[in-house]
């Protein structure tokens, strides 16, 4: 056989950023954690492994390209990775094991799931230190299997499959005893009073909005089946660009219980597909309820929808944004003509 032209250096300059977008998809998808786990996996020394991704290093061969290929031309494409053609993944449908994302995602999912602040839910769950989940978090790395298994046992009504490899259900629903009924009565466990927002949630435009200081305000209780912990607060709606007619409708006057998404969380993904819909408090649109249909976690944006038709999509910033709020519940809703 033919021995191979050595690499161009503008082209392997190429290769090396692309090889570098494989690797993170890697670690993205919990494949890998770091250049020791790829370097076992390829069965190379880890010095030949860094250098081949590194872009300040000359070294990339063919011999290390074709043993890649080797490893993982299964599922990333040999086209892409020399010549940028094509698909990056082979396999362009989801993968199951994938739709949860990295680790780190879901811990953060659990963390904002559960109302506490980095601080007090690395406290829960038992570690001394909150540098521990404030890393996997600000870093994106990866926590080890010892705080995922210290999450599981607080927290057990998250999967463990879900919560180390992202595999089968988030929740764990308890089966249902023979002969109880499937419909059973709302037990209320405490009431909770709710600051309420004086400006109106308008579902449209409303200027003149700050930060909701509960201290002061007209508060409304609500019936609850447990203790919410996290920042709540109720707003009113206005407006009809969310009234479609249908029962997923908010009309003018309901009033919604929100509680507050940290700002730590924002630019790591709403959880559109968990929260029906959004407040956003934002200095260009007031005080705005909508559907999120889209973020674009590379540019900082958030495409909001509203159920009318008459009314467009929004296209907002994260640096408009003063805070973001999931509509829980809707607590309140006159049934007068």
């Amino acid at each position: 056989m033919a021995q191979k032209p050595p690499i161009d250096p503008k082209h392997k300059l190429q290769i090396k950023r692309r090889l570098l977008k494989i690797y993170e998809s890697l670690v993205s998808r919990d494949l890998i954690e770091n250049y020791a786990d790829l370097s076992e996996k390829l069965e190379m020394n880890i010095s030949t492994v860094r250098g081949a991704f590194s872009l300040a290093s000359e070294y990339l061969s063919h011999r290390f390209l074709d043993r890649f290929l080797e490893v993982y031309g299964k599922e990333y494409s040999s086209d892409w990775l020399y010549d940028g053609t094509g698909n990056m993944r082979t396999k362009l449908e989801v993968d199951p094991d994938e739709a949860s994302g990295a680790r780190w995602k879901r811990v953060a999912y659990v963390v904002e799931q559960e109302g506490y602040s980095v601080q007090d839910f690395a406290k829960e769950i038992g570690l001394t230190h909150p540098s521990t989940i404030y890393r996997a978090l600000q870093n994106k790395t990866r926590p080890s299997n010892n705080t995922m298994q210290l999450i599981y046992e607080r927290f057990p009504q998250y999967g463990r499959e879900w919560l180390l490899w992202g595999r089968g259900e988030v929740y764990i629903k308890p089966l249902q005893e023979p002969g109880v009924e499937s419909a059973t009565p709302y037990k209320v466990a405490e009431m909770m009073s709710f600051p309420i927002i004086p400006d109106a949630a308008v579902a449209g435009r409303l200027t003149g909005y700050g930060d909701p200081d509960p201290e002061g305000l007209q508060t409304l209780s609500v019936p609850v089946d447990r203790r919410y912990k996290g920042r709540y607060y109720i707003f009113t709606v206005r407006g009809a660009s969310m009234d479609d007619g249908t029962t997923n409708a908010l009309c003018d006057g309901d009033k919604v219980l929100c509680r507050e998404v940290a700002r730590e969380y924002w630019s790591l993904g709403l959880h559109r597909k968990n929260w029906y819909y959004f407040v956003f408090a934002t200095y260009s649109e007031g005080i705005i309820i909508k559907k999120v249909i889209d973020q674009d976690l590379e540019n900082d944006t958030i495409t909001c929808h509203s159920l009318n038709p008459e009314y467009p999509d929004i296209l907002l910033h994260l640096k408009d944004i003063i805070g973001v709020y999931n509509v829980v519940e809707l607590v309140s809703r006159s049934m007068k003509y």
